[in-house]
């Protein structure tokens, strides 16, 4: 039997075989097909045509068009075959949709539309061997995207006709006069009849349709039914003549021209050569299996910029005993938050902004420079009252250009501000200020050049290692308009939350008590609550997937537990935008979307008392996890 049922597995739409295919006898079959030579080359007969398909080439079978594939050579051919059926619950006009791909030079298919397609093959195929985490759902997708990009580059008439492809009208119209012919070949059909139903002039249409597919409309009526009748001669017993009836030939001697046409052959002759038997038919085809995860070392170049190729897995395990004895925490990275220049404190934008983090976050001191370089103390003053205002102490780096300033400028501060105030504020005089916000890890170092690091996600296990020392604070704003400059502060110029913000709000959260602090952990509490920090560093240019597995030991109470997730897939608003192209101006609406999409992800559940209670997530590349079990309080009754 020459009509073949393909075998889909895992509840999926696709099947994907790579073989060396030396002989594959005529057959067909209820799936498009996308053939992808990565090695050697093939001839692909496809009903009337014979076509040949070279290595880096792909070349496309539609749903029951017979067809033969044959080598003389060595060759590795991966076969990627779809359920059309999947297609109809997104196009409803899938059984009328047929895709070309052009094979005929030797670098058409360069272009972008054929390195695209590539891509999806590449995607389907990584997918579907490493079965990773909702492998299923991105195959799905991707699918979806493959079946609109062929709609639209791919599409039968476009590769007969280009321009069709930007006149949607005619495009229609000659899909819909294909459409008719293939479902209705099989009865006596006329131009007449067709130009009847498209209001047009029967010799206008025979006109165009010579110039869209290149045949006349009786030459293409005819090809269509000597093409459907390979299936007969193959496939069933029936007489020549009871095949030409069916195929809506008005006689057999027509039945016959035709197909010797297109076959060179008669379709006696045809029905002789090729008709076997099962047992014939297995001995004649020659195809060699191998494993698909060959074929990923020839896809790799397309699968470069696919997040989830090339992904490294880690499992962490992580035991936190909640009995044992806490000793207290220090906040001391909630004390000091680094401003810089005095007088930005003015601008009400960023004022603004500084509000939003001290709201938040409460920190003590504001370490400020450049206070007295304008020899202006009104404007100091302003600036110190305004940090009054967000309850928050001026920390005043003094430089050697400022110091006669300063000294001269001591009696209007005291007039100003009581004494009991002013004892409270900390001067740091005659000292760099630069040596003293200098990081170690990766190159992080305070200089004028742009640094990425500062916007990813990276920051968060980097304070989570850090913010312990006594030295340590974070910057509280980017001072250069453009949204992501490379700056280290934790919120942006347009008070755009970075990551590093999110390293903050985390170890904010934290209680007064640390039970246990480890390599990727710190576990705390106060009162009643605990709160877990799980953190990581990714490694450049390795897209790593940590699966997290903690065993949680003496939970004595039912508590609510709320997870805060930031990585490489969420909470990074600068992922987002990067994904938006990187411009460098923004509209307001744009930003707020990026701050509505960079909030952490977020999960509650409710944990019962237990000895062991588990948690498992897992964690993109570079980020932090802040757990916290709150104690659940009973009603009394």
């Amino acid at each position: 039997m020459r009509r073949e049922y393909v075998r889909y597995t895992d509840n999926l739409p696709i099947h994907i075989s790579l073989s060396d295919i030396r002989e594959y006898p005529i057959h067909w079959h209820n799936a498009l097909e996308i053939i992808f030579v990565l090695k050697g080359s093939i001839y692909l007969n496809i009903e009337a045509g014979t076509y040949k398909v070279k290595a880096e080439q792909i070349e496309m079978v539609n749903a029951d068009e017979a067809h033969r594939i044959y080598s003389d050579e060595e060759n590795l051919v991966l076969i990627l075959q779809i359920n059309p059926s999947f297609f109809d619950k997104y196009y409803a006009d899938m059984k009328n949709m047929f895709f070309y791909a052009d094979t005929s030079e030797e670098n058409i298919q360069n272009t972008e539309e054929y390195i695209i397609l590539k891509q999806f093959v590449a995607i389907l195929l990584l997918e579907s061997i490493k079965k990773r985490e909702n492998y299923q759902e991105f195959i799905n997708k991707t699918l979806i995207d493959l079946l609109y990009h062929l709609i639209n580059h791919f599409h039968y008439l476009m590769y007969e006709k280009e321009e069709l492809k930007d006149d949607e009208e005619q495009l229609q119209r000659y899909h819909r006069i294909v459409k008719y012919i293939y479902n209705n070949f099989k009865n006596k059909i006329s131009l007449q009849e067709i130009a009847e139903k498209e209001y047009l002039s029967s010799h206008y249409l025979s006109y165009k349709i010579k110039n869209t597919v290149g045949i006349s409309f009786n030459e293409f009526l005819n090809l269509t039914r000597v093409e459907e009748a390979i299936k007969l001669l193959l496939d069933t017993d029936k007489t020549l003549t009871e095949i030409s009836q069916e195929l809506g030939f008005s006689h057999i001697r027509y039945f016959n021209k035709y197909f010797k046409k297109h076959y060179k052959m008669t379709p006696k002759e045809y029905r002789k050569k090729y008709k076997k038997t099962e047992e014939e038919l297995k001995e004649i085809k020659k195809v060699k299996e191998y494993s698909t995860d060959l074929s990923l070392d020839y896809l790799k170049d397309y699968l470069a910029e696919y997040s989830r190729y090339n992904i490294e897995e880690e499992i962490i395990k992580i035991d936190l005993n909640l009995s044992d004895e806490g000793k207290k925490l220090d906040k001391n990275y909630l004390e000091k938050l680094y401003f810089g220049n005095f007088h930005y404190l003015l601008i009400e934008d960023i004022f603004k902004n500084l509000k939003s983090i001290q709201e938040l976050l409460n920190f003590k001191y504001l370490i400020i420079k450049d206070c007295f370089k304008n020899r202006n103390y009104r404007l100091f003053e302003e600036g110190v009252k305004k940090l009054k205002v967000l309850d928050l102490t001026p920390y005043i780096i003094i430089s050697k250009d400022e110091e006669d300033i300063f000294l001269s400028n001591i009696d209007s501060i005291l007039e100003n501000f009581s004494s009991e105030e002013v004892e409270k504020w900390i001067f740091e005089y005659d000292k760099s200020l630069d040596d003293r916000i200098k990081f170690s890890n990766r190159s992080i170092i305070y200089d004028d050049k742009i640094n990425d690091i500062y916007n990813t996600e990276y920051m968060l296990p980097y304070t989570f290692k850090n913010f312990m020392n006594d030295d340590f604070y974070m910057q509280a704003l980017d001072f250069k308009e453009e949204l992501f400059s490379g700056e280290y502060g934790v919120l942006s110029y347009q008070g755009v939350k970075k990551p590093s913000y999110y390293s903050m709000y985390f170890a904010s959260l934290l209680g007064d008590k640390i039970i246990s602090k480890g390599e990727n952990h710190i576990l705390t509490c106060n009162d009643e609550d605990y709160q877990i920090l799980i953190f990581n560093e990714g490694k450049e240019n390795v897209n790593k997937e940590i699966h997290f597995f903690l065993n949680i030991e003496n939970l004595i109470d039912d508590y609510r537990v709320i997870k805060y997730q930031v990585d490489e897939k969420s909470g990074s608003s600068y992922r987002i935008w990067r994904s938006m192209g990187k411009s460098k101006k923004l509209k307001d609406e744009e930003i707020q979307l990026i701050e509505y999409m960079s909030f952490p992800k977020v999960d509650i559940k409710h944990a019962k008392k237990s000895n062991v209670f588990p948690i498992n997530f897992k964690m993109f590349g570079s980020g932090a996890t802040m757990i916290i079990f709150k104690k659940v309080q009973k009603a009394p009754y």
